[in-house]
């Protein structure tokens, strides 16, 4: 039996959306936490992402200090990458 990952996603917009998309696909992936400074954004993404029991973060910092998932997908603008 293939070893179960944890993901989480940087970025509640539309290519977190798409990342949750292409997670969806995957067997042994589960996303376990999102992490936005948006409220907004954040608590959409909770409402229609429900049924995966989310954890929600309002920064990076905390949620891989809490999460500590094995894969991290950054889904902001290119600007807001740190370098």
């Amino acid at each position: 039996m293939p070893a179960k990952y944890t993901a989480a996603i940087v970025g509640c917009g539309s290519i977190g959306h798409a990342h949750m998309d292409g997670y969806a696909l995957v067997d042994d992936v589960d996303v376990v936490a999102v992490a936005d400074p948006v409220a907004e954004a954040r608590d959409n993404y909770l409402e229609e992402f429900e049924h995966l029991h989310l954890q929600a973060y309002d920064t990076v910092e905390a949620m891989l200090a809490e999460a500590r998932p094995d894969i991290v997908s950054v889904c902001t603008w290119h600007l807001l990458h740190p370098a």
